[in-house]
């Protein structure tokens, strides 16, 4: 769900995507909406089973692996400072790509890392540090260099489904073995539910 910035609010759900103003969908190409976000300038972004989807001016735009997204299944997206968009896919060739207001085009250096790795979800702390929820961990970059944090770092299992940095730097991840919090340095690791 997400609420554009003309008040309207837009929900996803397995029969398509939903304006609730007008409980009406204009595009019905869109199928299982997974995710969504705002772009600074007011676009709205969401993630599907078949690519990326922009609504801009009543109208929606369809970006696949014609695109040069790496798969059609897109399992995260990040508005970034610029306007760009950042997107995570699972499935086939997964990996981590940027929108350049046309296309597709490969993250930053060191992202071919993930070239080939189901990506589930991303998200940017407050210190600019970009960390990506994967099958195999989770992996944070600071823009010049990339770690991985999994099971031996105290995650209750290496696949990560999903991540949330809060404001105040902590880094929440949920795993099917449980969440876990990455702190700030008084409370570095702490997992539950496992």
């Amino acid at each position: 769900m997400v609420r554009a910035p003309d008040g309207e609010l837009w929900l996803g759900a397995d029969s398509g995507l939903y304006r609730l103003s007008a409980l009406d969908f204009p595009d019905s190409r869109m199928p299982e909406e997974r995710l969504a976000t705002v772009g600074i300038d007011g676009t709205l972004w969401f993630g599907a089973n078949n690519g990326v989807w922009r609504y801009r001016d009543d109208d929606f735009v369809n970006f696949n692996r014609d695109h040069g997204l790496p798969s059609d299944v897109v399992g995260g997206m990040h508005t970034l400072g610029d306007g760009r968009l950042l997107a995570v896919t699972d499935g086939g060739d997964a990996g981590a790509v940027i929108f350049n207001g046309e296309r597709f085009e490969p993250w930053e250096p060191g992202a071919e890392r993930l070239d080939g790795v189901d990506c589930h979800d991303v998200t940017e702390d407050p210190h600019g540090h970009f960390w990506v929820a994967t099958d195999e961990g989770v992996f944070r970059t600071d823009g010049t260099s990339w770690i991985m944090i999994d099971e031996r770092d105290g995650l209750p299992e290496n696949h990560a489904r999903s991540i949330h940095a809060t404001a105040d730097g902590d880094v929440w991840i949920g795993t099917q073995g449980g969440v876990t919090r990455l702190g700030t340095k008084s409370t570095p690791v702490q997992s539950s539910m496992k």
